[in-house]
């Protein structure tokens, strides 16, 4: 039973349908009034194991599941396939660390993770991801240890909700 969940994030995102993540039992996919559980194409299991942090639309029809520890579980929204993102020490172009507070898909189409002390982009018709703040010894960057809110705002820019406050993002500059 969904209800017995606690929740952690929801979006009403591809085909209307409603995507849940839970603290510890994964990711539901709600239709009407039917719970679909999102299982991984590489294992009989659920997300189980998996505490959602995060849930975003990163192109139309593929959705990405953000979790505390084990990156991000891409989704296609279609299909149901499934593949994970995930910090490799040895790939610069991998996640800064597998922690991801908050996902958000800009107006250009970029996706914004966001990590322990770390910023990262990452633009879809490309592979890999770009980390801007943090993670690359860049000492004046995001002013928190946890992002756990990105929101866009109207003129472009971008806050980062972070733990002790708010940073405003400028992704021309």
């Amino acid at each position: 039973d969904l209800h017995s969940f606690p929740t952690r994030r929801s979006s009403d995102l591809s085909a209307h349908r409603i995507w849940v993540g839970t603290r510890a039992h994964g990711a539901f996919i709600m239709e009407g009034e039917t719970a679909h559980v999102v299982h991984e194409s590489s294992s009989p299991s659920a997300l189980e194991s998996d505490r959602v942090m995060t849930i975003a639309e990163a192109t139309p029809g593929e959705v990405w599941i953000g979790t505390y520890g084990d990156g991000i579980v891409a989704v296609n929204a279609q299909t149901g396939m499934t593949h994970r993102i995930r910090h490799h020490a040895d790939t610069p172009t991998s996640l800064n660390d597998d922690y991801v507070y908050a996902l958000f898909r800009d107006r250009s189409g970029l996706m914004w993770v966001a990590n322990i002390a770390a910023m990262s982009q990452h633009d879809p018709r490309e592979h890999g991801v770009l980390t801007l703040f943090g993670g690359t010894g860049q000492p004046n960057g995001i002013s928190g240890k946890k992002t756990v809110v990105v929101a866009p705002m109207s003129d472009g820019r971008i806050w980062l909700g972070v733990n002790g406050g708010i940073d405003i993002l400028d992704p021309v500059l």
